[in-house]
């Protein structure tokens, strides 16, 4: 069993969606962006972006470049990252901001970066668990299931 945002269409596949896990901003602690604790979609095209790009399948990255081009909105995308303690390094240090599921900041880096809650919030990642139909799975997994 796997636990993955991109759902796979096949046979011998099958899924449980989990929970919906909302995006947030993340800014640097010592950003000098005066942010309250929400931020609007038109406001965060102002600013620098460092966005997560994954090499396989759609994530973040995606849905973020989708839904700012539905708006009309153009973003300042000023670095792509393919790991994101690179991107959260990126953005504590104060080079530029992120959108990231807030389960993707880990507690250590919690203390270091601000999130912004993104008002009326159209990044939402839907996280699933995926297994073979035919496979062993664990006692603890189905009963997770």
């Amino acid at each position: 069993a796997a636990v993955t945002t991109t759902l796979i269409k096949n046979d011998g596949i099958e899924s449980k969606e989990l929970e919906d896990i909302p995006c947030v901003l993340v800014l640097s602690e010592h950003s000098k962006r005066l942010c309250g604790e929400t931020i609007k979609l038109n406001d965060i095209a102002s600013l620098p972006l460092i966005l997560l790009r994954t090499v396989n399948g759609k994530g973040v990255y995606d849905q973020v470049l989708q839904v700012c081009e539905q708006y009309g909105l153009d973003l300042q995308v000023v670095c792509e990252c393919h790991d994101s303690a690179t991107l959260l390094s990126l953005v504590s240090s104060g080079f530029g901001a992120t959108i990231l599921p807030l389960t993707m900041i880990p507690v250590h880096m919690r203390s270091h970066v601000k999130t912004v809650i993104i008002e009326d919030n159209p990044f939402v990642m839907t996280p699933a668990v995926i297994w073979r139909k035919d496979s062993y799975l664990p006692k603890p997994v189905r009963q997770f299931l």
